[in-house]
Parts: C-alpha cells; structure tokens; sequence
C-alpha cells in the first residue's frame, strides 16, 4: 500500500505542476497578445492579475499537498480525500479551478488503482 500512496502523491505533484505550467503558457500567450495590440491594456492587466493569483494559489496547495505523507494514511481513498479536503478549504479559487484540480486528484487515483492492477 505504501508504495500506491508514494506514486500516487508523485503522479499528483506532477499533474498540479502540469496545471501551473499550463496557466504560466496562457499567461505568456495573454502577454504576447497585448504586445501585438490583440487585446487592450485593461484586459491584459486584469486577465494576468487574475492568472498571477491562480498559479500562486495552486503553488500553496502544491506545498500543503507535498507535507502529506503517504505514511500517513491507511489507503488511497483516505489520501485523496485529504487532498480534495485542502482544495476545498482553499476559498481562493473559482469553484471551477476547485472542480479541475479535484478532477486531478480522481484522475490520478484511477490511474494508481489501474497500474496496481496490471502488476
């Protein structure tokens, strides 16, 4: 079981990374659009404050997420429960940024439980 927990905390370091970078690429999209003059100064300033604060939120759940321990749960349910406790106690986010990073958390669960079974 502990080494289920171990790959499942890694595969979701990497999927929230994943999503970090993903916002990091739109924001330097926004910003090569405004350069171009495709998008006005407000819009920018705006859609870019909002992407500074998405990716700074989802960098603090990432280092909460990353001081669990696998040690410390008794199975996979009980740890991907303790994560989507921590994104839905982060009231920062749109619920739509709580919804995609839970649907991170189910997707890696899934994807532990499948490779468990091929071995």
């Amino acid at each position: 079981m502990k080494d289920k927990l171990r790959k499942f905390f890694k595969i979701l370091e990497i999927e929230f990374q994943d999503l970090e970078d993903a916002l990091e690429t739109y924001r330097d999209a926004l910003e090569s659009r405004y350069e171009k003059k495709e998008i006005t100064e407000y819009v920018y300033k705006e859609n870019n404050a909002l992407l500074n604060r998405e990716i700074g939120d989802i960098r603090i759940i990432k280092e909460n997420v990353a001081e669990l321990s696998g040690e410390e749960y008794a199975d996979l349910d009980e740890a991907a429960a303790r994560v989507v406790e921590i994104i839905e106690n982060f009231k920062d986010f749109p619920p739509v940024v709580h919804r995609y990073m839970e649907r991170k958390v189910e997707k890696v669960l899934e994807y532990v439980r499948i490779l468990d079974k091929q071995h």
